[in-house]
């Protein structure tokens, strides 16, 4: 029977049980929730970020919030403890881009989304660009290697010149596959130019990985560029005509840098010393003529980003 429990006594109304709580805590008063201040400054925390958003909205400057997303997307892959799924980020990616669109109506949720999204596509775009140039890892070999090829970068450095070289042929014993690209140390003064075709005999060492766990990893930034291998030239290397035409990167890494001497020619025309040698790392970014005294003067006044 309704207001009857299973043993029988009668259930006081609900009613009745209302007045009785409203008699204890006060009228107008809930009585208190476990956890009851948490939830209070969670409500407070989530009516803050809504505010925030609306007023970032009304200035128009929440797009400028989605590239700072997107960066932190990728930061977010690259501090993953293992290699997640391609397959899954893509869905994932998919399944964000489909709900934003799908809410443009709510301008709230229309924002938390876009901002998800941008996230999800940081560190899709990552996983990517892992996936796209993966590849062994150098096994170098004993001896040295035969390394012939375009230049395709070079620096002028106080010790040593340093080239990035686009490998055509490499011959060594033990071998295991040819090297796209290949960054070599030099003696400096080394008459080359951009886009030459040299023949030299190196060293080659895969790219150096962090010292210790959690330091600094030196190859990951080669690797990501498609360096395969660091190493110096045993020798001067020698200037080639190679069968092959320079690619087109080659060609326009030649012409621009053939722009950049120019402009550094025109520079110490008018400027002399220090201030010349500034000039040209402002305009070209060649800081290899910059005195290691000047170099010290401007990192101590904290002056050293501007030629970075």
């Amino acid at each position: 029977m309704a207001g009857t429990s299973n043993t029988g006594e009668d259930e006081p109304p609900r009613a009745e049980m209302r007045g009785a709580r409203a008699a204890v805590w006060g009228a107008g008063q809930a009585a208190p929730r476990p956890f009851g201040a948490l939830g209070d400054l969670r409500a407070r925390l989530f009516a803050g970020i809504a505010a925030d958003i609306r007023a970032e909205a009304e200035a128009g400057r929440l797009v400028l919030w989605l590239p700072v997303l997107f960066a932190a997307g990728i930061l977010l892959y690259f501090g993953a403890d293992q290699e997640p799924s391609l397959v899954a980020c893509l869905l994932l990616t998919a399944v964000m881009l489909t709900a934003t669109l799908a809410a443009r109506a709510r301008a709230s949720s229309f924002a938390v989304l876009a901002g998800a999204t941008a996230l999800a596509c940081g560190f899709t775009l990552a996983c990517l660009q892992t996936a796209r140039i993966t590849r062994p890892i150098l096994i170098p070999p004993a001896g040295s290697v035969r390394l012939t090829g375009f230049v395709e970068h070079l620096e002028k450095r106080a010790t040593a010149d340093r080239i990035l070289l686009r490998v055509e042929t490499a011959q060594a014993k033990g071998l295991d596959f040819k090297p796209e690209w290949v960054r070599l140390s030099l003696p400096r003064g080394s008459a080359l130019t951009v886009g030459a075709g040299i023949s030299v005999s190196a060293r080659l060492l895969p790219p150096l990985g962090p010292a210790m766990a959690g330091a600094h990893d030196f190859g990951r930034a080669p690797w990501f560029a498609g360096i395969d291998a660091v190493g110096f030239a045993l020798g001067p290397p020698k200037a080639v005509a190679l069968a092959q035409a320079p690619p087109a990167a080659v060609r326009i890494a030649a012409l621009v840098h053939g722009v950049r001497v120019a402009l550094a020619a025109r520079i110490r025309l008018v400027l002399s010393g220090a201030a010349a040698d500034i000039a040209v790392a402002l305009v070209t970014g060649d800081r290899s003529s910059i005195a290691p005294a000047v170099e010290e003067s401007m990192r101590l006044s904290g002056l050293t980003h501007v030629l970075s």
